[in-house]
């Protein structure tokens, strides 16, 4: 193989990428040096790029190879050969052997910041013209890492399962790039794949040791933010692009490759730690469904998660633009564990659980009607009234004295991790106040969903000011009934109540009247729709879904649009969540919700 490309020979010391403004002539790149004359040292090949010390420019030499060093590690099996790739995989797999990190924060900074993206398709657009070859544009599967360990981790048993799994991976084929990092202070680090399809990865995963890794994940991390992505190279690979978004989906949603931030990370995919992981891998399942049909890859792509410990900067950044903030394990999970166990205990004898089962598990007895078991909050019933009949009077009067129990109440209403960290996240400090009304809702298997609303609808005698905390209290699989979000969501919902109230007042109504025709024109549940699919299309949006851990929260703005998928988990587990909601205590707010739910309270 001969390949000429614009960058200078590298040196050990170098940094190895193209330098812009530096290429002053072309050198051509003939074979592979072999792999066991280039450096074993991890900081070497994850930090100065050192397999590109592999790419001989120009000279003969006796001993030349195909299998080229794809990852930190160098030895045999998990060496990539480049014989067994099409041209365009092989040119990119190349160029990668320049890839590196080129900010110290990678573990928690911007992903496409933090590595030499812009050298790496230089290089791809000089090799492919050094072999006259016409690029077309390709796409290509990336997936990101960001992990945080449990303290104390046994590193021989991690080094293990992610050695032996890249072995796999290597095996199965497509796997051009595997980069890790080196965890910091905290215990964070970021690893990232790139693949030749998605296909290669969801086959590159379904070995033994990746089943081994996945199983070990609860023991060995805090938390770990699972992204995928697409990376699109253009004709002639004149631009490139990574789309925040599952592949699939035509949705312009992309940071492109002169630093334009085009909608960054507004439905960035979403995460697994433990026994989900695998699950989100395949974004979209069969049995993902709204009221008036399924959700897959057209119409739907993954929420973004966040680590709690980012920059505040960032934080708000991304709750700014996305009008939502997913954040991975900002409660103790012990801690809202705790309080299922407290709720399905105290509802126990209403025989809604499964014989046998444990109340934290939450299980439903699908010997046992629905009707018998309905769901509170809004939506459930007109007017906020009372569900249910007679037969569900016992259930529907202990699910609602739930709601004045000290275990909820008291302590997880007000759980110190939550409301510090809304106070310091919204900058609002002493002055953070914590809503009393809140909504425990459970959403057993097959029941009624939620329909597509936004909160300042029932917020609406005060400032859109407003934060929400919607809290899964337990884990809840990605078709088991979780919380979907309207991409962009809080553009549609501000434009939709401005529309309105301009309309209004051009007719000569006052603000007062204004408010009231609004809610008069909400569906008698207070909802903008009952067909999300439906809603969506018309207003030309996609519903970002994820998979729920107990642990997890999801802050989100009071007009950002939001409904929940049907629960359909195969294990008949009940959907427990409730919403908390703050405000800044200096600005008017809506005092009706400073008084506990209750049925018919006019909100």
């Amino acid at each position: 193989m001969t390949v000429e490309a614009v960058t200078p020979a590298p040196k050990a010391s170098a940094n190895f990428g193209p330098i812009k403004g530096q290429l002053k002539t072309k050198r051509v790149f003939k074979h592979l040096r072999p792999h066991s004359q280039i450096s074993t040292d991890f900081d070497d090949l994850k930090f100065n790029a050192a397999a590109s010390l592999q790419l001989q420019w120009g000279q003969e030499e006796d001993q030349t190879d195909t299998r080229l060093i794809a990852s930190p590690y160098n030895d045999v099996p998990h060496l990539l050969d480049l014989e067994t790739l099409d041209t365009q995989s092989r040119l990119l797999a190349l160029a990668l052997s320049f890839f590196k990190s080129v900010r110290d924060d990678y573990a928690t900074g911007d992903y496409l910041e933090s590595f030499n993206w812009n050298e790496v398709f230089d290089l791809v657009k000089g090799f492919a013209e050094a072999e006259s070859h016409t690029w077309t544009r390709q796409s290509f599967y990336v997936v990101s890492f960001r992990s945080r360990l449990k303290p104390g981790v046994d590193q021989d048993h991690l080094h293990a399962l992610d050695a032996y799994s890249h072995q796999e991976a290597i095996a199965s084929g497509g796997l051009l790039k595997y980069w890790f990092g080196t965890k910091n202070e905290k215990e964070q680090n970021l690893a990232t794949c790139i693949w030749r399809t998605r296909e290669d990865a969801r086959l590159g995963g379904r070995g033994p040791w990746h089943a081994k890794a996945r199983a070990a994940a609860r023991e060995l991390y805090e938390s770990i933010v699972f992204s995928t992505m697409e990376l699109v190279i253009e004709d002639g690979v004149k631009s490139w692009h990574i789309n925040y978004r599952e592949i699939g989906s035509n949705r312009p949603s992309f940071a492109d490759s002169n630093g334009e931030n085009c909608a960054l990370g507004r439905n960035d995919e979403s995460q697994r730690s433990s026994r989900y992981l695998s699950e989100m891998v395949a974004l979209i399942a069969d049995q993902l469904v709204v009221n008036d049909g399924p959700l897959d890859s057209e119409n739907a792509a993954l929420l973004r998660p966040s680590d709690p410990s980012l920059p505040l900067e960032e934080l708000r950044k991304r709750y700014d633009k996305d009008g939502y903030l997913f954040l991975k394990q900002v409660l103790p999970r012990e801690d809202v564990l705790s309080a299922r166990e407290s709720y399905f205990s105290s509802l126990e004898s209403t025989g809604v659980l499964k014989p046998g089962t444990k109340p934290v598990e939450g299980v439903f007895d699908p010997a046992k009607s629905h009707e018998d078991y309905p769901g509170i909050g809004a939506g459930q019933s007109a007017g906020n009234g009372r569900p249910g009949g007679d037969s569900a009077a016992a259930f529907v009067d202990l699910a609602l004295d739930a709601h004045y129990q000290d275990w909820y109440a008291e302590k997880f209403c007000n759980h110190p991790a939550l409301y510090e960290f809304v106070a310091k996240f919204t900058d609002w400090g002493k002055d953070t106040l914590s809503l009393r009304r809140t909504l425990l809702r459970n959403n057993l298997p097959g029941s009624k969903p939620i329909g597509v609303h936004y909160d300042q609808i029932f917020l609406r005698y005060g400032d859109p000011t407003s934060v929400t905390a919607w809290v899964p209290m337990g884990d809840i699989k990605l078709n088991g009934g979780g919380l979907i979000y309207l991409e962009n969501g809080d553009r549609i919902g501000v434009e939709m109540e401005e529309a309105f109230f301009v309309k209004a007042k051009q007719s000569g109504l006052t603000d007062e009247e204004a408010r009231s025709a609004f809610n008069s024109n909400m569906m008698a549940t207070g909802l903008l729709s009952e067909t999300p699919a439906k809603f969506a299309r018309e207003h030309g949006r996609r519903w970002l879904v994820s998979a729920y851990e107990a642990g997890d929260v999801v802050l989100h703005k009071p007009h950002m649009i939001h409904a929940s998928a049907i629960n359909n988990d195969p294990d008949n587990v009940i959907r427990l969540a409730t919403d908390l909601r703050f405000c800044d205590s200096s600005k008017p707010f809506d005092k009706r919700w400073m008084n506990h739910y209750r049925f018919n309270d006019g909100v």
